[in-house]
């Protein structure tokens, strides 16, 4: 039983890191690969995505500045300049408690 269990988790650990790789929706990845999306959800909480990033502050004109434009898991959430730290942080803590509701 416990061997099973190990086998299944390295299995899902796979398949996140083909379903991280492929840049489509959970529920998209899901039924390509006729995989309970239920599951998907499940494992995905148990193993999360290291997304440290990196940012280096650049110097813009404010007239050139184009809408910020965040995607995940289908979702595209623009930002239109003068951009507001406290919309931008709303906009992330919701795509980030939504992640696996799609």
């Amino acid at each position: 039983m416990f061997e099973k269990n190990i086998k299944k988790r390295n299995e899902w650990r796979r398949k996140l890191s083909v379903f991280n790789a492929s840049g489509l929706s959970g529920v998209k990845w899901c039924h390509l690969h006729e995989e309970s999306y239920a599951e998907f959800c499940y494992y995905k909480s148990l193993y999360p995505i290291d997304k440290t990033v990196s940012f280096q502050e650049l110097s813009v004109e404010a007239e050139t500045l184009s809408p910020l434009e965040v995607s995940a898991e289908g979702i595209t959430i623009r930002i239109h300049p003068p951009f507001d730290i406290h919309t931008i942080d709303l906009c992330l803590s919701s795509l980030r408690k939504n992640v696996c509701s799609l």
